[in-house]
C-alpha cells in the first residue's frame, strides 16, 4: 500500500523521493499560471470606457472657455479650471433634465 506522504519526511534532514517529470510538469504549470495570472492583473489595470461622456464633452467645452478667462483670473491652478468645468457641465446635465423636450429633438 502506497501513501503520497509519509511522516518521517517532516524530520530534519528527510530525503523525499520525488519523480523528477512530476516535478517538471508542476513548475511548468505553475509557470503557465503566473503567466495567466499576469495577464489577467494586466486586463484589470486597463480602462474600462475609455469614451468620453456627455458630461466630459460639456466640461471640455467649457475649459476652452475657462482658460481664455484664465488671464484674468492667473491664481487659477489647473485643479481649479477642472472644477469650474465639471460644475458648469453637471448644471448643463441638470437643465437637460428640467426641460428635456427643449434639448433632446
Amino acid at each position: 500500500m502506497s501513501t503520497l506522504f509519509k511522516p518521517e519526511w517532516l524530520q530534519p534532514g528527510a530525503v523525499i523521493p520525488v519523480d523528477i517529470s512530476t516535478v517538471a510538469a508542476f513548475a511548468d504549470e505553475l509557470r503557465r499560471v503566473m503567466q495567466e495570472n499576469e495577464v489577467l492583473r494586466q486586463e484589470q489595470k486597463k480602462p474600462k470606457n475609455l469614451r468620453p461622456t456627455l458630461r466630459d464633452y460639456f466640461a471640455a467645452k467649457t475649459m476652452q472657455l475657462v482658460f481664455e478667462a484664465w488671464e484674468e483670473h492667473e491664481s487659477w491652478g489647473y485643479e481649479d479650471i477642472a472644477e469650474i468645468s465639471y460644475e458648469m457641465a453637471d448644471a448643463m446635465l441638470e437643465q437637460r433634465k428640467k426641460e428635456p423636450s427643449r434639448w433632446m429633438d
